[in-house]
């Protein structure tokens, strides 16, 4: 079942966090990292989430782009 509430994202912020300090592959490290600035804009957190989406930048360039711009639009 799919839930769009506050708590659930918050869930998400501490589990995605608790991952990318763990012994993981690089690869999802990143994945992970990207999720977690998704999951910052989603509740808000807009200047975290622009932080968060600069780490995976050189990764995902197009993509951390894209919310890095709407994060900015909304502060």
């Amino acid at each position: 079942m799919y839930t769009n509430d506050h708590a659930t994202k918050q869930k998400a912020i501490t589990e995605l966090n608790k991952l990318i300090g763990t012994n993981i592959s690089e690869d999802t490290q990143n994945r992970a990292t990207f999720y977690l600035g998704q999951s910052l804009y989603m509740i808000g957190k807009f200047e975290d989430a622009i932080k968060t989406f600069v780490i995976v930048q050189t990764v995902y360039p197009n993509l951390s782009k894209k919310w890095i711009d709407s994060a900015l639009d909304k502060i």
